[in-house]
């Protein structure tokens, strides 16, 4: 059975709740995945032992969460050219300036070719116990709302992403197991 290995690193937890959709995704597909948030653990192999790696970030106050910066260079010095994507609110409208201002410039800073990617918007869940601290879920409410228009929910799941481009993104990382 082909292993995929889910790395990601959130400050909101927008990249966790996209890393978590993707496993659900291959593991139908009949794939063995594991989820890591690059914050709180590693990898339970060595990273040339997956079949494939998807690196996953989240995008806040315009920078990568610098885990999966990390992570990434780990990649390179390994020879790996993961599947990358970035969860950030500039892709709910601008896509194509999310991937120049955050994704292709992150890319570059961290020296790798990715074999896929990502842009999505943030999915963010404002559920009671859903692990966002509530202080944080109180700073972030504000922006959150102007990104979300009249679909603002404060004690709900915000979920800003194009479902078109995580289904297309899931598909084609299926592709490159194939």
């Amino acid at each position: 059975m082909k292993t995929v290995l889910i790395a990601y690193a959130t400050r909101y937890g927008s990249a966790r709740i996209t890393a978590g959709e993707i496993s659900a995704y291959l593991a139908k597909k009949g794939y063995e995945t594991e989820e890591v948030n690059l914050k709180k653990g590693k990898p339970r192999k060595g990273l040339n032992e997956y079949d494939l790696i998807v690196a996953g970030a989240g995008i806040a106050m315009f920078m990568w969460a610098p885990a999966a910066r990390r992570f990434l260079k780990k990649c390179r010095r390994a020879g790996i050219s993961p599947a990358v994507y970035i969860t950030c609110g500039t892709a709910i409208g601008e896509p194509e300036k999310a991937k120049s201002q955050f994704f292709d410039k992150g890319i570059d800073r961290v020296g790798i070719t990715p074999a896929l990617s990502g842009i999505f918007g943030p999915a963010i869940d404002f559920t009671p116990g859903s692990g966002l601290p509530e202080g944080l879920k109180n700073r972030i409410k504000g922006t959150i709302k102007a990104m979300a228009k009249d679909d603002f929910n404060p004690r709900g799941l915000m979920d800003m992403r194009r479902r078109e481009d995580l289904d297309a993104f899931n598909e084609s990382l299926a592709a490159l197991l194939a």
